[in-house]
């Protein structure tokens, strides 16, 4: 076998893995992932984290998250050579289907509103508000008319005291898995859950939700209202929202602006050109209506 990171052979050791196949699946910033197929287990996700601390808070999060959608823990270490072993899902998109999408729209809400309503007793050790500046701060170098603003909204939300509810931290598609059907069974990567104002989910949803409607050139409102019911959101428009989703697609734009390609694969054509100016049209949008709040 060829050399293996030392943190992938204490995981084959610690669960005495007796492997078949050892394959690495990405090279994230800060986190390696590998699947290892086993004879005595199947199947294995096993990643490294950004750190020790990453991975027991990832942990924690999956065995006192609410609701039936976190990953099965196989094994994990939170020393010095620290990962975290799931057991591997397998998953679907036909975002194309009609039906598949309805159901995914649907389920997409109603997971989060269980992962919101998680008990936040014995969650001492789970971090509370990330600043938004620090969200931001690995693609800096564009600086546009939306940069003063953005900054303001920051400094407001990071103000408030919003450390009330159990968020995942990262709700984007890459890390929802889906069965045949749409419906969302699993939720992983829960190395950024911590407690913050469930807008910090909401948001990130509702805009990957949008562009994904610039993909398939489909009614952008009709799914935003599709997931609000089935989240239980009653009323058409919050402030909190409004500023939440200004950062979130701010930040989108940026990254998109950046990295010169769009980084979400949803199974369908990718067409950057067109995207940009959608996301750039809607960020104007928020724009406009949070200088109105501010009487700018």
């Amino acid at each position: 076998m060829k050399y293996l990171p030392e943190f992938i052979s204490k995981a084959i050791s610690d669960m005495d893995l007796d492997v078949k196949t050892v394959k690495k699946v990405n090279e994230g910033i800060a986190s390696d992932c590998y699947i290892i197929d086993s004879y005595n287990l199947g199947k294995v996700f096993i990643k490294s984290g950004r750190s020790k601390e990453s991975i027991s808070t990832e942990v924690t999060s999956i065995k006192l998250a609410s609701g039936n959608i976190t990953p099965k823990i196989l094994g994990y270490c939170t020393e010095s050579e620290h990962y975290l072993a799931l057991k591997y899902y397998k998953d679907h998109y036909n975002l194309n289907d009609k039906n598949f999408l309805e159901n995914f729209i649907h389920s997409y809400g109603q997971t989060l509103n269980d992962i919101h309503n998680t008990n936040l007793n014995n969650m001492e050790s789970i971090p509370s508000n990330y600043s938004f500046n620090e969200n931001l701060s690995h693609i800096n170098g564009i600086e546009n008319k939306y940069t003063e603003l953005s900054e303001l909204v920051a400094m407001d939300l990071n103000e408030k005291d919003i450390s009330n509810s159990f968020v995942h931290g990262d709700v984007n598609f890459g890390n929802l898995i889906l069965d045949e059907n749409g419906y969302i069974t699993v939720y992983i990567d829960w190395e950024d859950a911590h407690k913050n104002s469930i807008y910090h989910d909401i948001a990130k949803a509702e805009s990957m939700i949008d562009i994904l409607s610039f993909y398939l050139d489909t009614n952008r409102c009709s799914m935003i209202e599709t997931f609000r019911r089935s989240y239980g959101i009653k009323k058409r428009t919050s402030t909190d929202l409004l500023l939440w989703k200004f950062q979130r697609h701010y930040k989108n734009y940026r990254r998109f602006m950046k990295r010169g390609y769009i980084h979400y694969n949803f199974g369908v054509e990718d067409d950057y050109a067109n995207i940009l100016k959608k996301q750039e049209k809607l960020l104007e949008k928020y724009y406009k209506n949070v200088k109105s709040h501010y009487n700018l």
